[in-house]
């Protein structure tokens, strides 16, 4: 099982949507629970190293992307925003 680790940068963009988007809370103790146990279920980004997980569009939300990086034994949250946001930060 991989320890999931929120960064910096994780926890301000979560902060930043967590108003604005039903049920965030949610999909996101759903996918540290899924990444703990199998973080290669993400897409590739355009960065190399960094992987995505959408949430799927649920009732008048916008699509969410969880934005990860994946060590030998630690899953790294570096970031949660929405679908079309043009930049990811990745600061630990």
């Amino acid at each position: 099982m991989w320890e999931v680790i929120k960064t910096q940068t994780f926890n301000k963009d979560l902060k930043r949507l967590g108003k604005g988007v039903k049920d965030l809370d949610k999909f996101i103790v759903g996918a540290e629970f899924a990444l703990s146990h199998n973080p290669r279920i993400g897409k590739k980004t355009a960065i190399e190293y960094v992987q995505g997980l959408p949430m799927t569009e649920i009732l008048d939300n916008p699509k969410i992307i969880l934005y990860y990086f994946i060590t030998k034994d630690q899953v790294y949250l570096v970031g949660v925003k929405k679908e079309g946001d043009k930049k990811i930060d990745i600061i630990m």
